[in-house]
């Protein structure tokens, strides 16, 4: 959760506050996206903002591990906001990578990436 400071030229009276927006803050940049991790026992779900670009020009794959998410505009298309990237979210192996879901409305990416369900059965070896 990012706070907001009332008087943001007085640092000292809330250092408090800039420690607490630095560790606890689930917004991350990377290079030119800047994306939103929110994870539970069932799911992943990240939200990248890419403004002023089209779903046609956005490919997304996933392998290893790792979310791929390329943006190619065209050249004209190409502004401050609309930039080309290669970036790459670790997001971990146990996902069920068949079922990953995406949308993209209004200039945000909202890729869904389901959990695989593992049952902890006890199993019984024998000794040789």
């Amino acid at each position: 959760m990012l706070t907001i400071r009332k008087k943001p030229l007085n640092y000292f009276e809330d250092i408090d506050l800039i420690f607490d927006n630095v560790f606890n803050n689930s917004l991350k940049t990377k290079g030119v996206i800047n994306y939103h991790i929110k994870e539970n026992e069932n799911s992943i779900l990240i939200e990248m903002a890419i403004p002023g670009s089209d779903k046609k020009n956005i490919k997304l794959s996933y392998k290893k591990g790792y979310l791929n998410i390329i943006n190619k505009p065209d050249d004209k298309e190409v502004s401050v906001w609309n930039q080309k990237f290669n970036e790459y979210i670790k997001v971990g192996k146990n996902i069920d990578s068949k079922k990953i879901n995406a949308k993209f409305q209004n200039g945000i990416m909202y890729v869904t990436i389901p959990k695989k369900k593992f049952n902890e059965k006890e199993t019984i070896i024998n000794i040789n």
